[in-house]
């Protein structure tokens, strides 16, 4: 079987899970549509790389809040996918007559498509995760699983052992090869991680899915199928070298942040030859101040900087007024932060309005947040999408706001403090 260039492969990018480890990022918005790096949504990622591939036969499964991420994405004309033949497509949950299921696990969103699976033109499909930051050549990845012969290959990448839990995690025999394969291991015996990136030949998964599918309303790529193709010897695996990241978590979201920065960051968005493509409008050049201080940041176009900014990322449309201090946030579009406030390791969502004097996060860790310990336990504070903090409130760190104008703020929080841990929902 011979792979036809371009036309060979039919993508499968895998974008209807709830997030919710992202909190309140994730509250209105698919994960997939979170912003990432100012001007960017973190699908843009994923869909650069089928760009730069030649890909063009791309479906997305969403699910939960699907709006965000089909408004950003629309017809696809920013990754050249509006196409007559081919294209991008949305596949959403469905009632039909012979069977209806809100999509259970990550293989059963295939299986309840299956009729569009069986009509696509393709040798191969390329299964993606849409909530990943990384630039991968998957003409490579597919040539390789050309080359094995395999049925299955899994990109895989090693990760920091401390971290294997929250993966799939494959062990290798002498020889390289899948030996095991645990989903979120309570104890790795391997640090080697899956990428939650596939190739599957074609009739190969349709007959998968057929046979498992009817009975197994829930069925997972990692939990149930990959396991099953280890012991089967049907999986070969694709070591990827380069950066990527899971941004699932608001660490990891903020750690990724972080990577951006400096002369020389580990992860650059300012690669000529590796453009990240996005649909944001166009703004007006930023304006920079003669009371500004920008040091080590990423600022973008539309933004109006009177204060201090140090080590963080500005998204479009954001105002920083005189006085006021950013230090190691992140700051979404159309933001607005007013005099001598000081704000340090905090995420502030879209369309904040933060009032004069406020003081948000601080360094160190702090107290976990009493409500959400699973996401917010490292020192960072978070503030939901148009969201108004008043004048003068001090909020410690691992603190979610999420209270707008008229839901009373200064009368439920009369000392205008929110302590560590805490939230204002």
């Amino acid at each position: 079987m011979s792979l036809k260039p371009y036309g060979g492969v039919s993508v499968l990018i895998l974008a209807g899970g709830r997030g919710e480890r992202l909190d309140l990022l994730t509250n209105e918005r698919a994960k997939p549509a979170v912003p990432f790096g100012g001007n960017f949504r973190i699908i843009d990622f994923v869909l650069s790389n089928c760009f730069h591939a030649g890909f063009s036969d791309v479906a997305i499964f969403t699910q939960y809040l699907p709006r965000s991420l089909e408004d950003h994405m629309g017809l696809g004309r920013a990754w050249d996918l509006d196409r007559l033949s081919g294209g991008l497509a949305y596949m959403h949950p469905y009632r039909g007559f012979d069977r209806s299921n809100w999509y259970g696990g990550t293989a059963n969103a295939l299986y309840e498509n299956l009729s569009a699976l069986e009509e696509a033109d393709a040798d191969h499909f390329l299964i993606l995760s849409g909530d990943h930051i990384y630039k991968m050549d998957y003409n490579d990845l597919v040539a390789r699983h050309e080359t094995s012969m395999a049925q299955v290959t899994v990109a895989v990448r090693p990760v920091p052992i401390e971290q294997a839990h929250h993966f799939g995690i494959f062990e290798q025999d002498e020889s390289g090869g899948a030996s095991a394969f645990v989903e979120k291991p309570s104890e790795p015996k391997s640090n080697l991680a899956s990428m939650g990136i596939y190739v599957v030949r074609k009739q190969f998964l349709l007959e998968e899915l057929r046979r498992r599918g009817p009975s197994e309303p829930a069925l997972d790529f990692g939990k149930d199928l990959v396991p099953n193709w280890v012991d089967e010897g049907s999986i070969n695996l694709y070591s990827y070298d380069g950066y990527w990241l899971d941004v699932g978590t608001l660490e990891s979201y903020f750690a990724a942040h972080r990577d951006l920065l400096g002369s020389e960051p580990v992860f650059s968005l300012d690669d000529d030859s590796w453009r990240i493509l996005t649909s944001s409008q166009p703004r007006c050049p930023m304006h920079i101040g003669t009371t500004s201080h920008l040091e080590e940041s990423l600022v973008s176009d539309g933004c109006r900087i009177e204060g201090s900014v140090v080590r963080s990322i500005i998204g479009p449309g954001v105002v920083i007024e005189e006085g006021a201090e950013v230090i190691d946030s992140i700051i979404m579009e159309d933001t607005h932060i007013s005099q001598n406030c000081r704000i340090e390791r905090s995420i502030i969502d879209k369309r904040v309005h933060v009032g004069k004097k406020c003081r948000i996060g601080g360094s160190g860790v702090g107290e976990i947040n009493a409500e959400k310990p699973q996401a917010l336990f490292c020192g960072l504070s978070l503030i939901a999408r148009s969201s108004v903090l008043p004048d003068g409130f001090t909020l410690g760190r691992n603190v979610r706001w999420s209270l707008a104008a008229g839901d009373n703020a200064e009368s439920r929080f009369p000392d205008r403090t929110i302590a560590d841990g805490a939230s204002a929902i």
